[in-house]
């Protein structure tokens, strides 16, 4: 994340707990000039076994959805500019 972002989004107020494993997958990106949109596919994965013991009783043990970022380009490395889900509970 961005310095500003990451002052704003101190550990411990993300409003999401943390899932045992995850997985990120770009699917789609597009750059102008310094800054960047890319989509990606999160795959969260809670408990173990093929149903978990997650958020959900005898819910699935993984969880897959989509997400939009804004990410800006810092010297040589692009940075997450916009707080995501799951840290959208930032100021």
């Amino acid at each position: 994340m961005t310095e500003e972002l990451q002052r704003k989004c101190r550990q411990g107020e993300f409003g999401h707990a943390t899932p045992d494993g995850a997985r990120v997958v770009i699917t789609e990106a597009e750059a102008t000039g310094d800054e960047a949109r890319v989509e990606v596919e999160i795959t969260e994965t809670w408990g173990e076994g093929p149903f978990g013991e997650g958020p959900v009783p005898a819910g699935p043990s993984t969880y897959t959805f989509d997400e939009v970022l804004r990410m800006e380009r810092h010297e040589d490395r692009w940075l997450i500019a916009q707080p995501p889900w799951p840290i959208h509970t930032c100021p």
